[in-house]
């Protein structure tokens, strides 16, 4: 007697778990700030754009970001999962680069199955700095 599964079989069930793991489209938020502008060119008295920080630039400074990751699975019903991590940033803007060094403070997860995951401080301030370059 032959321990094969029946085509049908595999198929129901490679259909089945394709199912359980298709992810959902989480709801969107809304943005709570106002749409912003800036000037991206530092200009020097040459008229020549700068690659030097300017002390009054408005994106110079100490920021907190906030990141929320929403990552949703159906099973029997949808579940949507949230991480949550708050993030320490230093930037500095020099011409059309913005420098950000950034440090990671505080990790949280939303419960599954009733079950909470918690990320002990000491592994989030294990994790250091690092850095970040972008272009306006």
């Amino acid at each position: 007697m032959s321990m094969r599964m029946k085509p049908t079989r595999r198929w129901t069930i490679g259909l089945l778990l394709i199912t359980l793991l298709i992810a959902c489209e989480p709801e969107p938020t809304e943005g709570l700030f106002e749409p912003q502008s800036f000037e991206t060119d530092v200009v020097g008295a040459d008229g020549v754009a700068a690659d030097v920080a300017v002390a009054d630039d408005p994106f110079n400074g100490t920021w907190a970001l906030a990141t929320d990751w929403s990552t949703c699975v159906t099973v029997g019903s949808r579940i949507e999962t949230r991480s949550r991590k708050i993030q320490r940033i230093v930037m500095v803007r020099k011409g059309n680069r913005l420098l950000e060094t950034r440090q990671l403070c505080q990790i949280q997860l939303t419960p599954i199955f009733g079950l909470k995951t918690v990320v002990p401080q000491v592994v989030v301030d294990s994790m250091g700095t690092w850095k970040v370059e972008s272009r306006l």
